[in-house]
């Protein structure tokens, strides 16, 4: 691999890595000093915010980084107009839901946000230009900046919640406080780290090529957003704060994994575009190849940890009062793993220059999730939510492999199958053991380990290639992973 995508990978992951670490963190002391209502809501207020940034992307922070990419002779101009018409549309949107959020929010069924419009507003306005800002530095390959901006938030969430919520019990306030003030530090020293001085503008025609790219790209991740997070506005409309609370207890380690696989991802786009721009398909086989591997392995592991140790592992983090959502947890977990191969295959084919076939599997899983979570939600609850994603995710997995193409398609299924092979045995043995006893699980996850170790999933060049990528180079050592046939 090259030096850039090295220093990427080392700067990239560990900033996700403290980042992931701080922010879970952050979340299991407030779930132990906030009642379930407060957390509940706060969560809801976290996911609007989300929501509007997603909204107003505009396809741009991936459009941003494969842009300031590959066309390194634009670089200023496109990141001033991206600034630019970022800011006009992230004001406005700002404005709006200031204005209108107090009637807006109770009409969608989240009555509890209605007195929180403001804070929604200048949290979407804080964590809008923190995206936008974070793209530069990816783009720009900046990557120990955009580690500093990665860690920063973060951490200083963590020590306001500890200040504001653990020692002058602020409750939700508190937690909206940190929420805000944390976006508002990233954003500051994210734009002081930027090569140059990036002033707004709007260059017409260099709006009309992001969009033109983007726009694919924004339709596609809308209906992530609502794959992901509908469930959550769903429970809050249905069944209130406390379920909410519950479920986002339930998600949050799932979520902490994905976020492992995006610190590999922030840096996985921009190489495969120039591996692909460069027309080197055979790197950008092997990378694929690998990431899938490496990718499913820790997937699964984990999804057999939850399924084995669940309620032990919530009730240890969270406290006892979340421990009716282990077997949720459970099922997230099973979903995600499947997820985390759809959102590597999706990348690759984003980087191939092919953001519109995402959408071939975005919408019917946007779709049956939504669907599922409207008939499951009012019968089985929180569980009727995790179901539906799960289901959902392994319905496109298919779609996703029918779309790289023939050669990329065996690649690829043969990289990660051979996990989910392995799950599945376990998870068979686990319904005849019956692992009650503490030994017997262990022994079941070693079990997991002997079977993918001698399906050949976790290979030594993936170790070797990840210590190549992680440490830095002998002078005269070779920095490209040669391609090689599938093993």
């Amino acid at each position: 691999m090259r030096d850039s995508f090295k220093r990427g990978i080392t700067y990239t992951f560990l900033s996700q890595l403290i980042s992931v670490v701080l922010l879970f963190a952050a979340f299991a002391i407030a779930a132990r000093l906030v009642s379930e209502t407060d957390l509940g809501t706060f969560v809801l207020l976290f996911v609007a915010a989300q929501f509007l940034t997603t909204v107003s992307d505009f396809g741009m922070t991936n459009t941003i980084v494969r842009f300031l990419s590959a066309e390194k002779r634009e670089q200023q101009e496109i990141a001033s107009t991206a600034f630019g018409f970022s800011f006009v549309v992230g004001l406005a949107i700002s404005v709006l839901i200031y204005f209108v959020g107090g009637l807006l929010f109770p009409a969608m069924g989240l009555g509890v946000l209605g007195e929180l419009a403001g804070a929604v507003s200048l949290l979407f306005f804080f964590q809008y230009f923190l995206g936008r800002i974070s793209a530069f530095l990816q783009g720009l390959h900046f990557y120990k900046r955009y580690a500093y901006v990665q860690i920063l938030g973060p951490l200083s969430r963590l020590l306001l919640i500890l200040l504001l919520v653990g020692f002058l019990s602020m409750g939700l306030k508190g937690l909206i406080i940190a929420a805000i003030a944390s976006s508002l530090l990233s954003c500051l020293l994210g734009y002081m780290l930027l090569p140059w001085n990036v002033v707004p503008r709007m260059n017409g025609e260099v709006v009309k090529r992001l969009l033109s790219f983007g726009i694919p790209l924004q339709i596609n991740a809308l209906l992530a957003f609502v794959f992901e997070r509908a469930d959550i506005v769903l429970l809050g409309a249905m069944a209130g704060p406390v379920s909410v609370a519950t479920y986002e207890v339930a998600y949050k380690l799932p979520h902490q994994v994905r976020g492992f696989v995006g610190a590999f991802i922030s840096v996985f786009l921009p190489q495969l575009s120039e591996y692909y721009g460069r027309g080197n398909m055979g790197e950008a086989e092997v990378l694929l190849r690998k990431a899938l591997r490496l990718a499913s392995f820790v997937a699964a592991g984990t999804a057999l940890m939850a399924l084995l140790y669940n309620r032990e592992i919530i009730t240890l983090i969270f406290s006892s009062k979340y421990a009716g959502g282990g077997p949720v947890f459970a099922v997230l977990m099973l979903g995600v793993s499947i997820g985390l191969c759809n959102w590597l295959m999706a990348t690759a084919l984003i980087a191939q220059g092919r953001p519109k076939a995402t959408l071939v599997t975005t919408i019917p899983e946007a779709l049956v999730n939504v669907g599922l979570n409207v008939v499951l939600i009012p019968r089985l609850g929180i569980m009727g939510a995790a179901l539906a994603s799960a289901i959902s995710r392994t319905l496109v997995n298919p779609i996703f492999l029918f779309l790289l193409g023939r050669k990329s398609r065996i690649l690829a299924m043969w990289s990660y199958i051979r996990s989910y092979i392995s799950l599945g045995i376990c998870c068979m043995l686990a319904v005849v053991v019956e692992p009650y006893l503490f030994w017997r699980k262990g022994m079941i996850l070693l079990v997991f380990l002997a079977l993918v170790m001698s399906m050949k999933v976790l290979l030594w060049s993936d170790i070797e290639t990840l210590l190549r990528l992680s440490l830095p180079s002998k002078p005269g050592a070779p920095t490209d992973v040669p391609y090689a046939p599938e093993q």
